[in-house]
């Protein structure tokens, strides 16, 4: 066991390739390789009769799908679809995943997280329906949009998939909190101050260059040992 770990600890690659890979099986094995299927049959001829799929390579259907207005505006109204989401996510999700991991407190985050989390215990047919009954014109939200259309596919998707981009934004800036935000405030440090540190940018005029600190002795001032040399060092 001690030779494994003195391996591991000599071979970063090798740990990183042990971490990754059975994700990485996990993908290829249920998401990339029926999207592959799926791709290719594509390909395949049907019987026009039974609707069966025949195992013989052709082209005609790519062809159709390149050719015919039908198939064409059907991919468009997708893209648009997928971008709009996309787009509305974000601009909810970025200012509520950083106001739950640096405006709000340590009993406030929890029961946000938990709003966020909630709304995925309940099925996506289930959330989708409920949706489409809000969204119609005779339903509570049907000025909105005009039946089940556009708007009201965007919005639906928009519900459904935002907690999906909270989550890993919340938690990203929430560990940039305890590391670079921290490190960079201080007593004198302003917002300026703070936001060129997160972006790695020096400011102009200088407070002393700060450091994490591997060990210190309490003295007045505090004083620290750091294994990097710097012009000055403070202990946090």
């Amino acid at each position: 066991m001690a030779s494994v770990q003195a391996m591991l600890h000599r071979r970063p690659a090798l740990r990183l390739a042990g971490l990754l890979t059975p994700a990485l099986l996990w993908l290829g094995l249920f998401y990339l390789l029926p999207l592959g299927f799926l791709l290719a049959t594509a390909f395949f001829a049907t019987d026009s009769f039974t609707g069966r799929v025949l195992y013989t390579f052709t082209t005609e259907n790519v062809v159709e799908v390149l050719t015919n207005p039908a198939y064409l505006l059907t991919a468009v109204r997708t893209v648009g679809v997928a971008v709009g989401v996309t787009a509305l996510c974000v601009v909810l999700a970025v200012p509520l995943a950083a106001y739950m991991a640096l405006v709000a407190g340590p009993r406030a985050r929890p029961v946000l997280v938990a709003l966020v989390v909630t709304p995925l215990w309940a099925s996506y047919l289930v959330k989708g329906y409920a949706w489409r009954v809000l969204l119609a014109p005779e339903g509570p939200l049907g000025g909105l949009s005009p039946g089940y259309g556009w708007v009201a596919v965007v919005l639906t998707l928009t519900y459904l998939w935002l907690p999906y981009m909270i989550l890993p934004i919340y938690a990203g800036i929430d560990g940039m909190r305890g590391s670079y935000v921290d490190a960079a405030a201080g007593p004198s440090s302003g917002t300026i101050t703070v936001r060129n540190a997160v972006h790695g940018r020096a400011p102009r005029s200088a407070a002393p260059t700060r450091c994490w600190a591997t060990s210190c002795t309490p003295t007045s001032p505090p004083t620290c040992r750091s294994p990097r040399p710097s012009r000055s060092c403070r202990c946090w």
